[in-house]
Parts: C-alpha cells; sequence; structure tokens
C-alpha cells in the first residue's frame, strides 16, 4: 500500500466501499458518516494487496499485449452471434455497438440487447468471442453467479486467462501504459 495514493469520497451509498485502481485506493464513504482512515486500511489491507499484487500482474500483462484492428468488427460479432445461439438455443432482439470506458460489453437481459463496446475492433478475434460467449450467457443467466460461470466455461474452458487479457487490453487502449 505504500506509494499507492489515497482518494476519498462522500457519496449517497449504503455502506462502505473500497477500490484499488492505477489511480490509487478509493474509499467510498457514505454520507454523513465519518472513519479513521488508516484504520479502515488496516483492516482492509490483506483484500487491498492482494489487489494491488492482482493489478500488478495486469499491468505487464497490457505491456506485452498486441493492438489489433479488425476490419470487420460487425460482421464478426454477428457471426460469433449466430453461432453461439445455435449452442445455446437463444438469440438476441438486437445487437448494438458503442463506445465505452470501462466495459467490452453489456447485456439488457429483459430485452435481450448485446452492447458491444467499439473497442473490440482492436483484440485478437479469441477475445472477441469470449465476450460474445459472455453476453450471450447473460440471456440466459441474469447475474455473475456460479450457474453463469458454469455456463460460460462450457462454452470457453479458459475464460479466466482471458478475463486477465481482457483486464490488460483495458488499461492498454486506455493509455496507462
Amino acid at each position: 500500500m505504500k506509494g499507492k495514493r489515497i482518494l476519498i469520497f462522500k457519496r449517497k451509498v449504503k455502506y462502505l466501499r473500497l477500490e484499488v485502481g492505477l489511480e490509487g485506493i478509493k474509499i467510498i464513504v457514505p454520507i454523513g458518516i465519518e472513519i479513521n482512515e488508516r484504520e479502515v486500511l488496516e483492516k482492509h489491507r490483506r483484500w487491498i494487496e492482494k489487489r494491488i499484487k492482482r493489478l500488478n500482474e495486469i499491468k505487464k500483462i497490457a505491456e506485452s499485449l498486441e493492438i489489433y484492428k479488425q476490419d470487420n468488427l460487425y460482421n464478426l460479432v454477428e457471426v460469433f452471434v449466430y453461432e453461439i445461439s445455435k449452442i445455446l438455443n437463444v438469440k438476441p432482439e438486437k445487437i448494438l455497438f458503442r463506445k465505452m470506458k470501462k466495459r467490452w460489453g453489456s447485456c439488457n437481459y429483459k430485452k435481450k440487447i448485446l452492447i458491444f463496446n467499439k473497442n473490440l475492433e482492436y483484440l485478437p478475434k479469441e477475445l472477441i468471442k469470449h465476450i460474445v460467449i459472455h453476453e450471450m450467457c447473460h440471456l440466459i443467466v441474469k447475474n455473475h453467479n456460479k450457474e453463469f460461470w458454469a455456463l460460460v466455461s462450457k462454452l470457453d474452458p479458459n475464460f479466466k486467462e482471458k478475463r486477465k487479457m481482457l483486464a490488460g487490453y483495458m488499461i492498454k487502449l486506455n493509455g496507462l501504459v
């Protein structure tokens, strides 16, 4: 934790929350609650250190990643959606693309709409397919619970490694490495 900037934010939240990121350690505190910064950091020291270690690992991964340029992103995603929809026996009502800062994709479970980050064009095809698998699985399982991850792992057994690479690409594409 040494050398990490500590940022404290007061927000309309129910509970105190910690976030570890490139900019430092954020302590998000409910409005009207006073905290002892040192006590909070000490109480959660092991969790914070684990997150910092993971962040450093992802930064190293980011340094070695190659930036791609998929000329046919929309087509590619549609092909993957079609392929996966045959396996899962479910298909989206709509597929959208937009610029996103912190996500690769999202799913509106009720309306069956898949939204993909336009920056997918800079990823290798296997990571784009992984993101499509992830969002398609949300058409079946809304949350990131055990059932969801079991479904993802059936279609993509190496998903944990791909998630690390995606975190690395997010850092790299945001110009932070």
